[in-house]
């Protein structure tokens, strides 16, 4: 601290003992070397700002205690081991042992630029110069150390040098921070770093006039300082790296600048390229650590990027001393990479190109970023395009042609989507027609020329196929995604944008269009790909000059390379599932087993699926091997090379349908997009197809497949746009009908291809990097999810209805046992086995709800066309017991009922137990994603629980109109209505949703499921808020579904049910009561109430049954018991008036009747020959004997009796 902070007791003490201070200052610097810090990327999604990087230095606390962790120095050495650490001073080796890395770190924290600022403030002259070349010797000596450790590793050489090129900028950016206030210094240190090892330059030469280097190059080196490089443009800014000028009034510091390194900025920009070129070729090379390799790599392309952006935003500024400085250096940069294209050998000609694009493109967005670099920058892109750009193109023998396709697209793109005066400045209309015409002649002369001439043919067709491909250059359109939203309402996805041409362009390029398809067909594999770019330049930029020929001939020939992409995808899936046949046989020969005369795809798959599940396959290498090889054969080719262009000419097609229909251009134009639609249907199913067989053959082949489909993801998201205005909805169960006809040899159907799509990002988690794959396999899973909701495929998501009908249903129902596989069993009831293994033990949380969701939507389709199979389906789920209860307890999770309850947050990961404590299957799924990973499971509020609650209304609604769902009946949502509203989720509130609607149609379709799990729940929070959720969003709706069915059961005057007058049911909605009510003769009665709970179906209905006879049944049987007693117990043995009492008032409350029940007694009496005086009858019979005689035969005439009764 004191010598850092600038007091004059600091600088006293820097210039008490100078040289010791030297010393001690090296002794730090290495000390602090192998620190964790040094082995951090730079952020390269920051902004790299121009001055130099802060110090980064740490706080007044953590200064006061740097020495505090030094105490823990002796009681760490012992376990953490002592290295050394040499270096020379004056001639003298001193070694310093390192202790712990307490100890290290501590140094570290210590040395930073400010303690090198404050020592270039305060030390003496010599001292300083001293300090200055002992660093210099300790980094030159330190990185060409470290260049020989990593050439002793053979397996990782390019590896190992990037890395320690990391670590050893990072400690140069250190130092170069602080000397930031000497600048001359700072570039001599720069100077002396960029020259430490030989011969590493492979793309420049600072010492060539032409700037290129021709000679040899050490790529171990290269990978090195070039990674020193970047890191200090990414810590320290490109004002210190590649600097302009001089700052203040230092002139000496103006020798150091090296020309601005014009050759670093071009040693980046190529370095950048190669390493970005065949990515996956350099993950081989760069064997281990293949994640960090790419992050190295990514290092360098933003150092690039950095560096790119810095010269081009200095030829926009507005000193002109140093923008006329910048705009040559990009003028001879620009023609330097072209000529450089044009000359290099060809395993590098792409880099070049590559690196010329590169700079154009970041030229091009200064030009639009910066509205006043207009009269500056744009000059000198129009020059280059108009003199370099065309002379090049002009040479018709030029050995690496396509070296000037992206060039020109580059420039293209800039001057034709600004304005056509500037594609007029440029002459880009005139290099465009000269390449027209040239190709028009050539085309003319090769249809012209006979079989004499068969020599020269060869060479025509390739230069001819090379000014095709320039002239779809000079036309470049492009595809601006929308947003989700605006494919909902039915617009393309992908907006095609053509930019602006002169007349005299647009018909020269419509008259070679007309001119190349009417020649005969060429022979080079290359010309449909070139066809169908110039097809849809012309679509681009002509539409409105092209006549009902042009548009029949355009169109006709996209359907011909969508069919052809569809049949090289059924011959991929068909090599697979020969690769499978192939390899089950090999297997079977080798276990001397006898195997079928022929062996079916469907034997192949079944025995590769149980043999990998059992761990057998991966014993025979051999046999793996081949199969690996055979499938890597199958996919090669996968997709089509046509495809992506042919989807680019359809979804600009689909974006003018309507124009050209009202213009009367293509009158069949309707029926060859519904041709196109089918294609691209049926090329989906069979890209699924080819997964699931893949996915049967093991984890190696599908993970081949899965590699080579997910470097595809912008073609299939054009596939998945061009669907999304599918106008006739039939064609999806057609297409899905089609398949199945196709696919039967193959042993899967639309369902299993399907189903694989949405299962293969997740099955292959350990062949390639899941985020990636997800975003690929993006587009593919919704077409997936999209054709599995239609009728068709929805109807055959199970074999239950087929099961069911060939057996007596649940009597053939097979047993789950206490230890049995719940994927076997629920297979034995009909579940496909993928099917069945993604409910049981899937790999992801996704996978569990995506086809728990379609499984709950198929037992909804189940309840009209097969109610048997839906009940056995329903009674299986239910015989699992960790089944259901895993899915309410994630979807739950899901929608934030868990509120802030104890162990909400592990009850969110993928596997976590249940509430109830019980560890169910989801135990053993493994690492999956936790559902908090994409936000979800926080606590909802009742106003998020409200809106949750009426989007998922809306959803599953047939109409949208806020009005038309509150006035829709209760029982009109519809969950595979909700499942494709949602559709395939990719954010948090959609999967919120796809919950919410899971978890209703489990309380709809498994209540009693629903009933055991939240009788299980022992969390009282958790129990709380699922029963204020359901009371208050989910139950109603099923109240009034069942009591709309009650009250359209009993719909007679007084609750009779159909036709039967005997039997009553009587409903109170309000109340949730329901009242049944069976006579069964004469007046008795079998009365049932039931009272639903608020909380249906959680929560047990209350159900009372009482019986109720006749009451004159009741009179029969006390007037017996009353007779007998008098009669044999009574008389003469004790006063009877008791005894008549009790049986009055049971009389009284059976009969109902006051005056009935003195008949009835006096009858009885006088039967009896009992006399008794009414002053013995209770109070509330005595004023009734004043009315009525006792004497029974006048009182039988005044009292109306049942006539069945005497």
């Amino acid at each position: 601290q004191a010598l850092t902070y600038s007091t004059s007791s600091s600088s006293q003490l820097w210039l008490q003992q100078p040289q010791q201070l030297v010393h001690l200052l090296l002794l730090l610097a290495q000390l602090s070397w192998g620190a964790p810090d040094e082995l951090l990327l730079p952020d390269t999604t920051a902004k790299t700002a121009d001055e130099p990087a802060g110090s980064g230095s740490e706080s007044d606390s953590d200064s006061d205690n740097v020495y505090s962790d030094a105490n823990s120095v002796a009681t760490q050495a012992c376990t953490s081991g002592w290295a050394m650490v040499g270096f020379r001073s004056q001639g003298v080796t001193t070694n310093v042992g390192i202790g712990s890395t307490t100890l290290q770190e501590t140094a570290a924290r210590v040395w930073q630029p400010e303690l090198v600022a404050a020592a270039m403030s305060n030390l003496p002259a010599p001292q300083i110069t001293q300090l200055l070349h002992l660093l210099q010797q300790l980094f030159v000596s330190g990185i060409q150390t470290a260049a020989i450790t990593a050439s002793q590793q053979p397996s990782a050489q390019l590896a190992a040098a990037m890395q320690a090129g990391l670590q050893w900028g990072n400690r140069a950016a250190q130092v170069l921070a602080g000397l930031s206030a000497k600048q001359q210094l700072q570039q001599q240190l720069i100077n002396k770093l960029l020259t430490a090892l030989p011969d590493w330059l492979c793309w420049s030469d600072s010492s060539s006039s032409s700037g290129t280097n021709t000679g040899p190059c050490d790529m171990l080196g290269h990978s090195m300082l070039i990674m020193v490089t970047s890191v200090l443009v990414l810590r320290l800014g490109c004002s210190v790296m590649l600097p302009w000028q001089s700052s203040g009034t230092d002139k000496a510091a103006a020798a150091v600048f090296d020309a601005n390194r014009q050759w670093l900025l071009l040693e980046l920009l190529c370095s950048s390229a190669y390493f970005a070129q065949e990515e996956e070729q350099q993950q081989q090379l760069l064997h281990s650590g293949g994640e960090r390799n790419t992050q190295l790599q990514h290092c360098v392309s933003a150092a690039a990027a950095a560096a790119q952006k810095h010269l081009c935003s200095i030829a926009c500024s507005d000193d002109s001393s140093t923008t006329a400085a910048a705009g040559d250096v990009l003028s001879s940069m620009f023609s330097m990479l072209l000529y450089a294209a044009q000359s290099a050998e060809p395993s590098s000609v792409q880099v070049w190109s590559a690196a010329l694009s590169s700079l154009l493109q970041h030229a091009s967005i200064s030009v639009a970023a910066h509205s006043d670099s207009k009269e500056r920058l744009l000059p000198i892109l129009q020059q280059f395009c108009s003199n370099t750009v065309a002379a090049a193109v002009a040479q018709q023998d030029t050995p690496h042609a396509g070296s000037l396709l992206s060039v020109l697209e580059v420039l293209a793109s800039m001057f034709r989507f600004r304005s056509e005066a500037d594609v007029t400045a440029a002459r880009l209309d005139n290099l465009s027609l000269d390449v027209i015409a040239r190709a028009r002649q050539l085309q003319s002369l090769e249809a012209s020329s006979t079989a004499a001439d068969s020599s020269d043919s060869a060479r025509e067709q390739a230069l001819l196929l090379q000014l095709l491909q320039l002239c779809g250059a000079c036309f470049p359109v492009q595809f601006s995604h929308r947003q989700h939203q605006q494919q909902q309402a039915g617009h393309a996805a992908n907006r095609l944008h053509a930019g602006s041409s002169t007349s005299a362009e647009r018909q020269a390029l419509m008259q070679l269009l007309q001119q190349v398809c009417s020649s005969s067909s060429s022979s080079n594999s290359s010309m449909p790909k070139v066809l169908c770019q110039l097809q849809l330049c012309c679509v681009g930029y002509c539409w409105s000059e092209m006549s009902a020929p042009d548009w029949h001939v355009v169109l006709h020939d996209l359907q011909q390379q969508l069919s052809s992409a569809r049949r090289d995808t059924d011959r991929t899936a068909s090599g697979l599932a020969g690769a499978a046949c192939t390899a089950a046989q090999q297997f079977l020969a080798a276990m001397a087993s006898r195997w079928p005369d022929t062996m079916t795809p469907v034997l192949a798959i079944q025995l590769l699926s149980r043999l990998a599940d059992k761990s057998l396959l991966q014993g025979q290498a051999a046999i793996v091997d081949m199969l690996t090889g055979l499938v890597q054969q199958a996919v090669q080719g996968l997709p089509s090379p046509t495809l992506r262009l042919s989807l680019q000419l359809l979804s600009a097609v689909i974006q003018l349908q309507q124009q050209v229909q009202e213009a009367g251009r293509a009158p069949q134009l309707g029926l060859a997009l519904s041709a196109a639609w089918r294609e691209l249907l049926a090329l989906c199913l069979s890209l699924g197809a080819a997964v699931a067989v893949a996915a049967g053959c093991g984890e190696g082949p599908l993970g081949v497949v899965i590699s080579c489909l997910s470097t595809e993801g912008a073609t299939w998201q054009l596939l998945a746009d061009c669907l999304d205005n599918l106008s006739e909805l039939n064609l999806l169960d057609k297409a899905v009908t089609a398949a199945n006809d196709r696919l039967e040899m193959l042993g899967v159907d639309s369902v299993s291809s399907c189903l694989a799509l949405l299962q293969a990002p997740t099955t292959s988690m350990q062949q390639q990097q899941p985020t990636v794959q997800r975003e690929s396999f993006g587009p593919l899973q919704q077409l997936a999810w999209r054709l599995l909701l239609r009728p068709n495929s929805l109807a055959h998501i199970t074999h239950a209805a087929s099961t069911a009908a060939k057996g007596d249903g649940a009597a053939e129902m097979p047993e789950f046992g206490v230890n049995g596989d719940a994927a076997t069993y629920l297979v034995h009831v009909g579940l496909r086995p993928e099917l069945a293994a993604a409910v049981t033990t899937p790999d992801t949380w996704e996978t569990f709800l995506l086809h728990w969701a379609l499984l709950l939507a198929h037992l909804a389709k189940l309840r009209v066309y097969s109610p048997q199979a839906q009940r056995v389906l329903t009674l299986a789920l239910r015989d699992v017991p960790e089944l259901v209860p895993q899915l309410l307890e994630l979807v739950v999770g899901l929608m934030g009922l868990r509120g802030s309850s104890k162990g909400s947050n592990a009850a969110m990961a993928f596997g976590a137990s249940d509430s109830s404590g019980d560890t169910g299957a989801a135990g053993s799924w493994g690492t999956g994603s936790s559902a908090a990973a994409v936000g979800l499971g926080k606590a909802s509020t009742l106003a998020g629980l409200a809106q949750l609650s009426g989007k998922l209304q809306a959803m599953g609604s047939s109409s949208n109109s806020a009005a038309t769902i509150a006035a829709t009946a209760t029982d009109s949502w519809d969950l595979t209505t909700a499942l494709a509203n949602i559709g395939l989720p990719t954010a948090a509130p959609k999967w919120q949703l796809l919950a919410a609607a899971v978890y209703r149609a489990v309380l709809h379709l498994l209540p009693a499921s629903a009933r055991l799990w939240f009788s299980d729940l022992r969390d009282r929070s958790l129990t709380s808020a699922v029963e204020v959720y359901t009371t208050k969003y989910e139950s109603p709706a099923l109240l009034a579904a069942e009591f709309a069915v009650i009250k359209r059961d009993s719909a007679g005057s007084s609750g009779e049910v159909g036709a039967n007058y005997n039997f009553k049911v009587k409903a109170s909605q309000a109340a949730r009561e329901v009242t049944a009510v069976l006579e069964i003769e004469d007046g008795a009665t079998l009365v049932l109430q039931v009272k639903l709970p608020a909380a249906a179906p959680l929560k047990a209905a209350e159900v009372e049954c009482k019986n109720k006879v006749s009451s004159w049944e009741c009179v029969d049987v006390i007037t017996s018991s009353l007779t007998d007693c008098l009669q044999n117990t009574c008389i003469g043995k004790g006063n009877p008036v008791p005894l008549i009492h009790m049986c009055m008032a049971a009389t009284l409350t059976a009969a109902g009747n006051l005056q009935l029940t003195l008949l009835w007694c006096s009858t009885v009496l006088h039967v009896s020959g009992l006399h008794i005086s009414p002053v013995h009858l209770p109070g509330r019979f005595t004023q009734a004997c004043n009315v009525l005689s006792l004497r029974p035969v006048l009182t039988l005439e005044r009292v109306k009796c049942p006539a069945k009764r005497p």
